[in-house]
């Protein structure tokens, strides 16, 4: 997702988890803190970065926001809006993923379909799942979908444990099937995440062997038009690229490709060691 200067200015000031942690069966309840390097964090919290990949294994932490307000129907001209070319070129970003026209891709954070339509248009043959948490967004890539007829190949992941209320999933163990994607994308949806080693690990399980996750998200350093804001306390959502990179290997991920022609963003390609 991203936000514009008016939903960020509203919430910036107030952070929160908005969903609990999803145990495994049997499993403990650590006390996690996403940010920062090793070490205890304040209040002797334990750090994501403490974790192995066995720990992360046991838990299925919900997808999570940063802000105690998520996006809203107001906000989703922002993403549609055609200036948002400019500086987030989105054809170069698709030529530079090489796409083969069967792949299946999930867009995870979707929003109302920027990306998800174009993903489409570069994999006739293929599939791709659009993924959000904010059910207006996901009916308007609905609506789309289906007025489009070149656009057959877009299917809406709502919750499948509630076929009588549709609303989105936001379980990482269950809005897709495990080994069921060649490439997970995600623009402008990283930062949201508190645990993003945890996120990026239950991400790499719906990857089928030699798939490929894409993480496309705002550095710290540059100023932009949207996405979160860069003053305190949200700005620790801002992570470095190198942080990232770092989650990235402790859920099991290695950098394959790096690109560096977007003017606000970095853009990895993450594939399973």
């Amino acid at each position: 997702m991203i936000r514009g200067p008016r939903a960020s200015a509203s919430i910036s000031a107030r952070r929160v988890a908005a969903f609990a942690l999803a145990l495994a069966a049997g499993a403990a309840t650590p006390s996690c803190d996403g940010d920062g390097g090793g070490g205890r964090g304040p209040g002797g919290m334990i750090r994501e970065s403490d974790f192995q990949e066995g720990d992360l294994a046991r838990f299925n932490f919900q997808i999570e926001t940063i802000y105690d307000a998520r996006s809203t129907p107001d906000d989703l001209p922002l993403w549609d809006d055609p200036g948002r070319d400019a500086w987030q070129q989105p054809e170069q970003v698709l030529d530079a993923l090489n796409l083969y026209p069967q792949e299946v891709i999930a867009d995870v954070g979707a929003g109302s379909g920027y990306f998800t339509f174009r993903l489409a248009r570069r994999v006739p043959k293929g599939k791709v799942f659009a993924v959000d948490v904010m059910a207006e967004a996901l009916r308007r890539v609905e609506a789309r979908a289906a007025a489009e007829k070149s656009a057959g190949n877009v299917e809406v992941v709502w919750d499948r444990r509630r076929p009588d209320d549709p609303q989105p999933s936001e379980d990482l163990e269950t809005f897709l099937p495990d080994a069921s994607c060649d490439l997970v994308f995600l623009a402008n949806t990283l930062y949201e995440s508190f645990f993003p080693a945890n996120f990026l690990f239950h991400l790499k399980k719906k990857l089928r062997p030699g798939g490929r996750l894409a993480v496309i998200d705002w550095r710290p350093e540059a100023g932009s038009p949207a996405g979160p804001p860069r003053t305190a306390p949200a700005d620790s959502f801002r992570r470095r690229a190198d942080e990232v990179k770092n989650r990235a290997a402790l859920a099991g991920l290695k950098v394959t490709a790096e690109h560096d022609f977007l003017r606000y963003q970095y853009f990895l390609i993450l594939e399973p060691e």
